[in-house]
């Protein structure tokens, strides 16, 4: 069972967390927006929820950080989708990727978070003008290519997982 936990085990449904904020501003690299799911996942989250995505018009010529969705009237659609909804769908991709490894060598978050930490500094910082805020994390030195080289990584190790060619760790009782 994939939430095995105190209150499945009771008849309650499991909780299920997502990371409330917004992308990366438009003056920052696109990668803090990936950066943001992969601290979600690895800190125990299941998502992340940006605020305010919905954009206008004026979103395509002029920046708006909130606006990750604008109206596509003008390219006969309905809507067009900024590149930072890209970056959170690089994120989300990376984030199962994640998964299933953790689920096939039964690692916990605590793996992951070590194993992106190899490539990637999740630490990271916001500001809030204002008291509830949903302020963008702000992450320092991050290089496309770490991205890279955690995806090439991953699919690597997830393919030595089809083969057996790994010893499976599985933590110790008092360590649960």
């Amino acid at each position: 069972m994939r939430f095995a936990s105190t209150a499945t085990m009771h008849g309650r449904m499991p909780t299920q967390a997502y990371f409330y904020g917004r992308c990366n501003a438009v003056d920052r690299s696109h990668f803090e927006s990936v950066a943001w799911c992969l601290s979600s996942f690895t800190a125990g989250g299941d998502g992340v929820l940006p605020w305010q995505s919905i954009g206008r018009e004026s979103s395509l010529t002029e920046p708006n950080s909130l606006g990750l969705l604008v109206p596509g009237k003008r390219f006969g659609t309905t809507a067009v989708a900024s590149l930072r909804v890209l970056a959170l769908r690089r994120g989300a991709q990376d984030c199962e990727l994640l998964r299933l490894l953790l689920a096939q060598r039964n690692w916990r978050r605590y793996h992951a978070r070590l194993l992106v930490g190899q490539k990637i500094k999740l630490a990271n910082y916001f500001r809030q003008r204002f008291e509830d805020e949903a302020a963008p994390l702000t992450y320092d030195k991050l290089a496309g290519r770490a991205f890279v080289e955690l995806k090439e990584g991953l699919l690597q190790l997830l393919a030595e997982s089809d083969k057996g060619d790994y010893a499976t760790t599985r933590p110790s009782a008092s360590t649960r």
